[in-house]
C-alpha cells in the first residue's frame, strides 16, 4: 500500500487542535533532542521547554501573514514549517521560512 503525503495550511490558531498541537510539540522536542538545530541549544529538552514556543507560534497565526504548513501521512505528522509573511503592502509578496 502506498502512503499518501498530504499537505495542509494552518492559518489561524483555531485550526490547531489539541492533537495537532501535541504532534507539533513532540516533533519539535524529538528533533531538538536528536541534535537538530531547531532553536533549543542545550538538549535534552522537555515538553515544558518547547511548549511556550509552540504556543507563541500558534498565537502568531493569521490569514494574512503567518501560517504553518503541515505534512501528514495516514493522519500522523510527518513534518512542518512556519512561513512568516509581511503585512506591508510593499513586501506582502514574499515570506521567510522560520522553522522546518
Amino acid at each position: 500500500m502506498t502512503e499518501l503525503l498530504q499537505m495542509s495550511w494552518l492559518n489561524t490558531p483555531a485550526m490547531v487542535g489539541p492533537r495537532v498541537r501535541n504532534q507539533l510539540l513532540e516533533c519539535w522536542r524529538d528533533v531538538s533532542n536528536a541534535g537538530g538545530a531547531v532553536g533549543f541549544p542545550f538538549p535534552p529538552v522537555s515538553d515544558e521547554h518547547v511548549l511556550p514556543s509552540i504556543d507563541a507560534m500558534v498565537r502568531s497565526l493569521d490569514l494574512e501573514v503567518n501560517r504553518i504548513l503541515i505534512a501528514t501521512m495516514d493522519g500522523e505528522l510527518a513534518g512542518w514549517l512556519l512561513l512568516a509573511g509581511n503585512s506591508s503592502e510593499l513586501t506582502a509578496h514574499w515570506a521567510r521560512v522560520l522553522r522546518v
